[in-house]
């Protein structure tokens, strides 16, 4: 099992991948942390909407094996300063992706840029560091191609900035490789990273058959 449940989630795991069955959208993925007395998770929930709240029995939790405690330690700090820095003005969502973080966990993304929930994740972990994908050879799936196509023509564009992120995804529909968040959870499994995607898919089929048992 690569699924553990929410109530398993204890002082001594610190940091863990939060995963949260969702068919409609294509599960949702966050990070789960311990602070000594509370779990909860933190996670791009929407466009502009960075959250943190209780780790629920909504979520199931995947533990980073190749990660010891100290570094547990080291990057549930970062992620805590991320949503401080980043709360108040949020993270825009692109699902064809392109922001980034900086050393100190601010956003950073020209406009036209943002990122989904497996985004949000890979990006705040690859800047510290710690790489858990190989990139390389990485599909363009015809369905992610079809999500990307979906998710922009549901978008609610309000401001010109808006409106200027869904002309500038357009564009890189077929061209941006998503990471799904099954696939993201799969990745933090192995002990030796970062692996291909030819070693990360069957563990995320595992991952989303133990979300609906």
């Amino acid at each position: 099992m690569y699924c553990k449940k929410a109530k398993d989630f204890s002082e001594a795991d610190i940091l863990g991948i939060a995963i949260r069955l969702d068919h409609s959208a294509g599960n949702h993925l966050a990070i789960a942390v311990h602070d000594g007395e509370f779990c909860y998770v933190i996670h791009l929930a929407d466009h502009y909407r960075l959250l943190n709240g209780k780790l629920t029995d909504q979520y199931k939790w995947v533990e980073i094996s190749s990660m010891d405690e100290i570094n547990k330690m080291h990057l549930a700090a970062v992620c805590q300063a991320t949503y401080e820095l980043n709360k108040d003005e949020g993270i825009p969502f692109a699902p064809c992706g392109g922001g980034k973080f900086d050393e100190n966990g601010a956003y950073i993304g020209e406009v036209g840029t943002g990122m989904t929930c497996s985004l949000f994740v890979k990006e705040l972990f690859e800047q510290q560091g710690y790489i858990f994908i190989n990139n390389e050879n990485w599909p363009i799936r015809k369905c992610d191609i079809l999500w990307q196509k979906d998710v922009l023509r549901d978008f609610y564009a309000i401001s010109e900035e808006d409106r200027l992120l869904v002309k500038h995804q357009e564009g890189l529909i077929g061209k941006a490789l998503r990471y799904r968040p099954e696939e993201v959870a799969a990745s933090v499994t192995f002990q030796s990273v970062p692996n291909n995607f030819d070693d990360i898919n069957p563990i995320s089929l595992k991952i989303n058959q133990e979300l609906s048992s």
